[in-house]
């Protein structure tokens, strides 16, 4: 089902529209949660995670502005919410080491942040640009770190498909940004 179909559906049909969502997506931002916090938190947390991320999307599916695919909305935000659960996870490090290390870094780390999050951005619109399945094939081995053959199987395309695209996906992000590297 395509995103207007979907869309259309969650907005006249709540009930039948989060079916097919779930159905549709729930096997993908699950897989993004896992691989953003195995090892971090248990399944039950993972599955509450994904489960969270549905039903956000879900509730603001009427502000969806469709600039982008809802697959690869809903990967950002699993994403996104993977690593803020992460971060909760993690140890807590001591006032004192934090603000050293804040000193010591501040400076540099303005420009180099800003910098980063403009080629990532130009990288992004990159990607997105490729259409599909190309940029999806792109998101899902890189952003996401699914494999090849998961990437496969959900397409359904061949192995050897996804890592011709993949090749030549890459190929055309390097010429665009001027990498002479094959």
């Amino acid at each position: 089902m395509n995103d207007e179909k979907l869309l259309k559906l969650i907005r006249e049909n709540p009930d039948e529209g989060a079916k097919k969502l779930i159905r549709q997506y729930a096997d993908l931002v699950f897989g993004i949660v896992k691989t953003r916090l195995d090892g971090v938190c248990g399944k039950t947390e993972q599955k509450d995670l994904t489960a969270d991320v549905l039903t956000d999307f879900l509730q603001s599916a009427g502000k969806f502005r469709g600039e982008t695919s809802i697959k690869n909305y809903l990967c950002l935000i699993a994403r996104n919410a993977a690593v803020d659960l992460y971060r909760k996870k993690l140890p807590e490090t001591s006032l004192e080491s934090e603000t050293l290390t804040l000193d010591l870094k501040a400076a540099t780390d303005v420009e180099a942040e800003a910098e980063r999050k403009r080629l990532l951005s130009e990288i992004t619109d990159a990607v997105l640009k490729l259409g599909h399945p190309d940029s999806d094939i792109i998101f899902a081995k890189y952003w996401f770190g699914e494999s090849t053959k998961s990437v496969a199987a959900r397409l359904r395309m061949t192995v050897s498909a996804v890592d011709t695209r993949a090749a030549r996906a890459i190929a055309i992000i390097r010429e665009r940004f001027g990498d002479e590297r094959k």
